[in-house]
């Protein structure tokens, strides 16, 4: 519609038409309802399907500006139920149709007048001002579209405008059935200023589009272009966005998803009836009721993660170009104060009890796993035997076993731990005498932490975590737990997350109340993740082990989006089935140990290649080292 709009408009405007009437749709229901509402603005939303009833091309692309054809025509027509006669418009209703006139604005300006009573007076005078007759209405160009044009003809009217009119050449002058002769009309000297003006601008503005596609392009040299995408990518994308959207219907506790301004952005929504507690401290304002996610985003992001190593190790720092002058010192308590770590032997010295040579995990090097949160939900089910069942089982901070294990079972494998955690390390390594944990810490190295190491001394390995960047997710060291996990395991359950609905404040099971970060967000982050295939969510609402996860999209569904959301977000490599293609920097490794077969068959696929996360880098690169055969 908009198109046959603007083609109208502007012959309108080309021929210097006077009047212009517009056949349009209405919506008295939709008019009535808004204007009966008088403390918020209103939207008038109209959903469109395009090539709606067609079986095969519904709703693509191909189908927007183009003819269905002879046969996807008859087939849309035995689809939907449609008579096969042609249509036709019968003399009367010609007639009708010249007899009807349009009053659409008198009516509805009474409803939607806006301002004082002289102004909808004036406004009213301009909207029933007298029309000439309108043109004989012929079957040979009347009933074109939803739009007609009636050239003007004498008008008596006296407030049409009287301007010079200078007639064409009689060659140049369109005449249609039971019209005058078309009229022109000439622009006076200030018309031209003005044209002249705006073309001046429009000049300026070009230039300036000019430079910023050209700095724009040097900027995505290499990248993928949105303009590579294909019609099964935007189909790949809808149809992930469709399944989406049911699985959170059917498993998000009242949480809906809403299709978002594209085909990757979803908006996910709370009910108008959830009671937010938590408020930030900054500001003081009560989390909202609605968070806007970017599936494509998520869905290369996380395939990212899955195919990564977490844990950062010297072979990264060496492959990076400049690593340890440009990148290790990061990973060190106040390691600004050591210059770049000119003095190389001193920055690995601080790093050396953290830093293995190459990553000791791996993808899939784990069948089962199971994360396992703090939130006081855990109380309420006994998880205990069920969690203990799993392969491998993480844990953040310090978070106890003892007088818990038959609500969060007694299995600890891992263990997430953040700057404060990580700074009472002896106290952690304590938590789990069945074993040694793996400490993993997410932030930076202390001193304190490397003289605990060597003097308590912790038999636990300890590791730095190598992560990727989730923008607007879920916060927290749970976040971070489910990252790890998911880049050395098949399959990943949660438990012990604050993602039942009802919350009155964020609580741990050992432990008094805190003020804990977003939990909405969380929430709604997490059902996400379970409704991408990532996880699957087990709580108070979701205690049975054998729940089955309704609509998640299939591995082919989401194999396709993946592709198309590399394309759309510019990743090096971006829709590539080829392994190295993905990869930013590659240098070449030693080979050593034997892997579980599932991640025997994933190396296999990745010829050996091991990925790690350019954390916070353009495009959301890897470092790939490969074997040195």
């Amino acid at each position: 519609m908009e198109g046959v709009s603007n083609e109208t408009c502007s012959l309108a405007g080309h021929w210097g038409l006077g009047i212009l009437i517009a056949f349009y749709d209405e919506f008295y229901a939709a008019i009535k309802e808004v204007t009966a509402v008088k403390d918020r603005p209103s939207l008038i939303m109209v959903t469109t399907t395009i090539g709606f009833g067609s079986p095969t091309k519904a709703p693509s692309r191909s189908v927007h500006g183009s003819a269905l054809g002879a046969q996807e025509v008859d087939m849309t027509r035995k689809n939907i139920g449609w008579p096969y006669t042609s249509f036709h418009v019968s003399n009367d209703e010609f007639a009708q149709l010249a007899r009807s006139h349009v009053k659409l604005c008198p009516m509805h300006s009474k409803d939607l007048s806006i301002g004082t009573s002289d102004e909808v007076a004036s406004s009213n005078d301009i909207t029933t001002v007298d029309l000439p007759a309108p043109a004989k209405i012929t079957k040979e160009h009347e009933m074109i579209g939803v739009l007609k044009i009636v050239l003007p003809t004498t008008s008596t009217s006296p407030k049409a405008p009287q301007t010079p009119k200078l007639a064409p050449p009689p060659s140049q002058t369109p005449v249609f059935p039971g019209t005058q002769p078309l009229q022109h009309y000439s622009l006076n000297p200030a018309k031209i200023m003005k044209l002249l003006q705006f073309g001046f601008i429009l000049v300026l503005l070009t230039g300036f589009s000019a430079i910023f596609i050209y700095i724009t392009g040097i900027w995505n040299l290499g990248r993928a272009s949105t303009s590579q995408l294909f019609d099964e990518d935007f189909e790949a994308l809808q149809a992930l966005q469709f399944g989406f959207k049911q699985c959170v219907s059917a498993n998000g506790l009242g949480l809906q998803a809403v299709v978002g301004r594209d085909v990757c952005q979803v908006v996910m929504q709370f009910p108008s009836d959830t009671d937010p507690q938590w408020r930030d401290p900054t500001t003081g304002e009560l989390e909202g009721l609605s968070y806007e996610f970017n599936l494509c985003e998520a869905v290369a992001t996380w395939e990212q993660v899955r195919n990564s190593s977490t844990v950062l190790t010297r072979e990264f720092i060496d492959s990076l170009p400049n690593g340890w002058e440009e990148y290790a010192w990061k990973r060190i308590n106040k390691g600004i104060q050591l210059n770049h770590c000119k003095n190389k032997s001193l920055c690995m010295e601080k790093l050396s009890l953290v830093l293995p040579d190459q990553s000791p995990y791996y993808p899939r090097q784990f069948g089962h796993c199971a994360v396992i949160g703090n939130s006081g939900d855990l109380l309420k089910t006994k998880f205990g035997k069920e969690i203990d069942g799993y392969d491998a089982v993480f844990r953040e901070n310090g978070a106890p076993i003892q007088n818990y294990t038959e609500y969060v079972g007694t299995k600890s494998t891992f263990r997430l731990l953040n700057r404060g955690s990580a700074k009472a390390l002896d106290k952690v390594a304590e938590l789990y005498d069945a074993g040694k944990e793996v400490l993993i810490i997410k932030t930076t190295i202390h001193d304190s932490i490397s003289k605990m190491i060597r003097e308590v001394p912790i038999r636990n390995p300890v590791y730095l975590m190598l992560g990727a960047s989730f923008g607007s997710a879920a916060k927290g060291t749970g976040l971070k737990a489910l990252e790890f996990a998911l880049s050395i395991c098949d399959t990943v359950d949660m438990y012990g997350f604050t993602v039942d609905p009802g919350y009155k404040e964020w609580t741990r099971y050992f432990s008094e109340s805190r003020q804990g970060h977003t939990p909405l967000q969380g929430r709604a982050y997490y059902q996400m993740m379970e409704c991408l295939g990532l996880i699957k969510i087990h709580s108070p609402m979701r205690a049975d082990p054998n729940r089955i996860v309704k609509w998640v999209p299939s591995r082919r569904t989401l194999a396709a989006a993946r592709v198309a959301s590399e394309k759309i977000l510019g990743r090096v490599g971006g829709g590539s089935t080829e392994p190295l293609a993905l990869c930013s920097i590659i240098k070449k490794r030693r080979m050593k140990r034997k892997p579980r077969l599932a991640a025997t068959e994933h190396q296999k696929y990745l010829t050996g290649v091991t990925m790690y996360p350019l954390e916070n880098s353009l495009g959301r690169g890897i470092l790939c080292t490969v074997p040195d055969y």
